[in-house]
């Protein structure tokens, strides 16, 4: 790989996040109708399911594959486990992100944590993600560390 090839793709990489970036804030200040033209006949759903089910898809996949090696491969399938820990953790953190994104007042989220409704899905899924969310950083810190040789 040539020095200007990986030139260019990081200015397509830093290009696109700048980007994204631009729209969320454009997002955040128009309203989610503004960006995605949503409206009572394409409604906030069919937006959900593409956004944010992707980041979850993702997730499961790692999830899966790292524990059945966790529980039937052991240590002859590290690098395997390793990186379907960070797919899983990626996936999850692609998740929050189009989560913090959809509602629109990322503050809000703390209602959730502080005083939500018990009886709503979106209760306990906030809840589940955020939970295997620290569960999956909790089991990719020791590699991190390891990297760092701090173990």
């Amino acid at each position: 790989m040539t020095k200007h090839s990986v030139f260019q793709g990081r200015f397509i990489f830093y290009f696109l996040s700048a980007f994204a970036l631009i729209l969320i804030c454009y997002r955040f200040i128009n309203g989610l109708g503004a960006v995605t033209n949503l409206t009572d006949q394409y409604p906030w759903g069919l937006w959900v399911s593409i956004d944010i089910l992707a980041g979850i898809a993702l997730a499961s996949g790692g999830f899966v594959i790292a524990g059945a090696i966790h529980f039937f491969g052991g240590h002859k399938f590290d690098q395997l486990y390793r990186v379907s820990l960070l797919t899983a953790l990626l996936g999850y953190i692609l998740f929050l992100i189009g989560l913090i994104v959809d509602l629109g007042r990322p503050w809000n989220i703390l209602h959730v944590i502080l005083s939500g409704n018990k009886i709503a899905p979106l209760y306990e899924i906030s809840w589940c993600v955020m939970f295997y969310t620290f569960v999956l950083i909790l089991e990719f810190l020791p590699i991190l560390f390891e990297k760092r040789k701090m173990v």
